[in-house]
């Protein structure tokens, strides 16, 4: 395309008329609604538009600053009272749980939490509220709309009230149910992995720079008379001393060198 046919941005850096937009004006726009839907949850705003047509429009609230901020986080934000009731959300958390402002606002925060993190988060913010903890942080699951739940950290903090107001705790809520899916796969990786060692006959070992025993694992001990973890804190040297064939290999190893064997102790064979 030439520089004739090519659509020049405008001023404020967004493409003219019949161009695509970029992601920077998908991103503004996006924000903007968002921002939107949180100030028509405000009950002020609410008042204020409720107003006849005979009386000139209210002036909008002053905002808070760090407003913006709440509004377009890429993380969830509530503002909760004493009693962990949600005042305010941000429009993040109802995309995380799937459901809108009013649907969170104004309800016991407890009824989205999995009935066994219940407890945990209520003694939490019971111990904010009294004094005995400035913050704290807890994993809990909460509940989407669609049934699912979804592992979340929520950070909480008492935050002291302005001209009057009373204190409130602010919650900061981050999705890890990426992080508790990997750890569950390698939980089950290590069941597993636990399993065959505890049944195999296989002898899982390792020794320190003076042969002193580190590890000893394996159904592959009970031959020897020996269980997982008798060996641990023993000299390799004192416990084998009846087998230099052996002990010469694990010095040369010891050494450096690179090394696979037989190890022949009397009837018993370990490769």
């Amino acid at each position: 395309m030439s520089d004739a046919q090519r659509p020049k941005p405008s001023s404020d850096g967004s493409a003219s008329p019949g161009s695509r937009p970029g992601p920077l004006a998908a991103w503004t726009k996006r924000s903007t609604s968002r921002a939107a839907e949180s100030a028509t949850a405000d009950p002020a705003a609410a008042r204020a538009g409720s107003a006849g047509n005979e009386s000139p429009p209210a002036a909008a609230p002053s905002r808070p600053p760090g407003d913006a901020t709440f509004d377009v986080a890429p993380v969830g934000i509530m503002h909760l009272d004493k009693a962990g009731v949600p005042t305010r959300v941000n429009p993040e958390l109802c995309d995380l749980l799937g459901v809108s402002v009013r649907e969170l606002v104004g309800h016991p925060l407890a009824a989205v939490l999995h009935p066994d993190d219940v407890s945990r988060c209520t003694g939490g913010l019971h111990r904010l509220v009294t004094g005995r903890s400035a913050s704290f942080v807890l994993e809990q699951r909460m509940q989407r709309r669609d049934g699912a739940w979804l592992w979340t950290q929520m950070n909480l903090a008492i935050v002291p009230g302005r001209e009057g107001s009373d204190d409130y705790v602010l919650a900061i809520v981050t999705d890890i149910s990426r992080q508790k899916r990997a750890e569950e796969t390698v939980r089950q990786t290590n069941e597993r992995l636990e399993f065959v060692i505890n049944r195999a006959p296989i002898v899982l070992w390792a020794i320190d720079r003076h042969g002193v025993f580190t590890m000893s694992r394996g159904a592959g001990l009970m031959p020897l008379g020996l269980n997982s973890g008798d060996a641990i804190g023993r000299s390799v040297f004192e416990m084998f001393s009846q087998y230099p064939d052996l002990l010469e290999n694990i010095r040369r190893s010891l050494g450096g060198e690179t090394m696979s064997f037989v190890a022949r102790l009397d009837e018993l064979a370990y490769d």
